[in-house]
């Protein structure tokens, strides 16, 4: 119910004894009351996709059937026109700090090596960012609250965060990513996607294996921190690769198409980006668990559930991200590999969970935290963004969000945090007496990739807030703890 069982380093934990005490231990809490809710809403989804499955005709399949070999066709059409200048595949690579903060502190300190140690909310209230691999045999693990992780593990040591601490350690890992793919991508200080396609083009002597074990061989020594990484045709197959063989592993998934079917073919439904514990039990409960069940039954699939699940299914099933072969980036976007297919993502985003409080101060400061990490991932992108969400969870879980449209595009940190800190400074306003927040986040969405003189073509960049900007803002509802993880926004589909 709690735990996810397919959590890198949390495989060999008792999951019946782990959910045993989970489930003592937070009844009558906000949380359980709250995962109460939200398992009550996910056994109503499943009760009303039942009926309306019992409705599903066999014409209705058969019509179903037809626009999917449509769509399969359009998707393998893409997968073969994505090679470089060449006429080669891409070599897509995904790299992942293994446990990176708690790892952080294990290089400075290695006493913490031998013993269950985790990083994160020290308070009762507060929630853990990561674990290192000898907590999470207790089944420790990342965002679990502080106080059910010492009900599991009472011995855990938990240390404070120190971000200019993994900030120098995340520098110095870059510099390597730099060597291998100058225009890497990095969503965040731990993880980062590389093109090796050109560097390999360099090194005719390298095989994709070779080269990547060197640059995880340069990162352990030049830092003292190991990396797991995935080696693919794409950055999808490359992250959930990158997993696999955790920690201080990696796994290559085969290029051809039918080594690419095998491999996704055989996941759990849960390993695909984006697929949480909700969607996870909704297609359990219609007998979808691994890659082949989606492919499989992908007409029954169809016919019952949303466009953008139901087509992020198929795309995943076939081992290509969600998107593929959807129409073009718009005109003045760029052509090169941080535009067009930078652009398709519908958003980037950055949270961040802490101990709840209800000081300004301490918002205003992790909203600027944000703002930079979000920054770094779109100018890493190469992308511009028109529309900022702010999202901002209470103690009760109750989450609200505000959009901001902007009159130009915007990425640099002090720009995103002129448009969202009006944004934060109106809810807090709006919920007096002072409430306690839990969680704050910013998304960048409406996307435009850069041109080679490193700006947008034919758009404002960079407009400021102040009086009448010609920015629109809407506010969001409150959506009470509804939000439905069917498929995570951070993936770019609901």
């Amino acid at each position: 119910m709690l735990i996810n069982p397919l959590k890198a380093g949390t495989g060999g934990a008792d999951r019946a004894h782990i959910e045993a005490v989970i489930y003592e231990a937070s009844k009558g809490t906000r949380f359980f009351e709250e995962q109460k809710r939200r398992h009550a809403r996910t056994a109503d989804r499943i009760a009303r996709l039942k009926a309306h499955a019992a409705r599903v005709t066999r014409s209705d399949l058969a019509e179903a059937e037809q626009t999917i070999a449509h769509r399969r066709a359009a998707i393998e059409a893409a997968v073969l026109s994505d090679v470089d200048a060449d006429g080669r595949p891409r070599v897509m690579v995904h790299c992942d700090l293994d446990a990176f903060y708690a790892s952080v502190h294990e290089v400075d300190e290695p006493q913490w090596r031998t013993v269950p140690m985790a990083v994160g909310g020290t308070g009762g209230d507060g929630v853990l960012t990561t674990a290192n691999y000898v907590a999470r045999r207790f089944g420790i693990r990342s965002a679990m609250p502080t106080w059910i992780a010492r009900k599991l593990c009472p011995q855990l040591a938990v240390l404070d965060l120190d971000f200019a601490k993994y900030r120098v350690a995340a520098a110095k890992v870059r510099t390597v990513f730099s060597r291998y793919d100058p225009r890497f991508r990095s969503a965040s200080l731990d993880e980062a996607s590389l093109d090796l396609t050109p560097y390999l083009a360099e090194h005719p002597e390298l095989t994709p294996a070779q080269a990547v074990e060197a640059m995880r061989a340069a990162i352990h020594a030049e830092t003292g921190l190991t990396a797991s990484a995935g080696i693919a045709a794409n950055t999808m197959l490359a992250k959930i690769a990158s997993d696999a063989n955790k920690p201080n592993g990696q796994l290559l998934v085969p290029f051809d198409r039918l080594g690419i079917l095998a491999f996704v073919g055989a996941l759990p439904v849960r390993k695909f980006p984006g697929i949480g514990a909700v969607t996870d039990h909704v297609l359990d409960a219609f007998g979808v668990l691994t890659g082949a069940d989606i492919a499989a039954q992908m007409p029954f699939l169809w016919t019952i559930l949303t466009p953008a699940l139901r087509d992020y299914l198929l795309c995943v099933s076939m081992g290509v991200p969600s998107g593929a072969a959807l129409p073009p980036a718009p005109p003045g976007a760029s052509s090169t590999p941080g535009g067009d297919a930078a652009t398709r993502r519908s958003g980037i985003s950055s949270e961040r969970t802490f101990k709840s409080t209800a000081s300004l101060a301490f918002l205003q400061a992790m909203l600027r935290d944000q703002c930079a990490t979000l920054a770094d991932d779109l100018r890493r992108s190469r992308v511009f963004a028109r529309t900022l969400t702010f999202k901002i969870k209470k103690e009760s879980f109750a989450v609200l969000t505000r959009s901001r449209s902007t009159n130009g595009y915007v990425r640099t940190a002090g720009e995103l945090y002129r448009h969202v800190e009006p944004m934060l400074l109106a809810v807090v306003r709006e919920h007096r007496p002072p409430t306690q927040w839990r969680l704050l986040g910013v998304r960048a969405s409406g996307l435009v990739g850069e041109n080679a003189d490193g700006m947008t073509a034919g758009v404002r960049v960079g407009v400021r807030v102040g009086g009448n900007d010609g920015g629109n803002d809407r506010d969001d509802a409150t959506r009470d703890g509804r939000r439905s993880d069917a498929v995570r926004r951070r993936g770019g589909h609901p």
